[in-house]
C-alpha cells in the first residue's frame, strides 16, 4: 500500500504527509488496522468524522445528528436581520 501511495506521489507531484494521514478500517480486523497503522506511520480514524460541520458516518434521521447544524443555521440568520 505505501508503495502505490508513493507512485502517487510520483506521478501527481504530490507529497502524501503519512504522519497527517488517517486509515478507517471497513470489515478488517483490527489487529489488521493496527498492524497496517503501525507500517504506514499513520494513525486509526474512525467512522464519524466532521466534512463541512456535518457528522459523516452519524444516523442522518436522528434529530441530535442535526442539532448543531440547525443551531449555526439559525444563529447565521439572526446575523442577516
Amino acid at each position: 500500500m505505501k508503495n502505490i501511495l508513493k507512485c502517487f506521489e510520483l506521478i501527481s507531484g504530490l507529497k502524501v504527509n503519512f504522519i497527517k494521514s488517517s486509515l478507517i478500517g471497513i470489515r478488517v480486523t483490527d489487529v489488521f488496522l493496527a498492524d497496517s497503522t503501525s507500517f504506514l506511520s499513520c494513525k486509526i480514524a474512525s467512522m464519524l468524522f466532521l466534512y463541512l460541520g456535518i457528522l459523516v458516518g452519524a444516523n442522518l434521521s436522528s434529530y441530535s445528528t442535526w442539532y448543531t447544524i440547525i443551531e449555526k443555521v439559525a444563529k447565521r440568520l439572526a446575523l442577516c436581520k
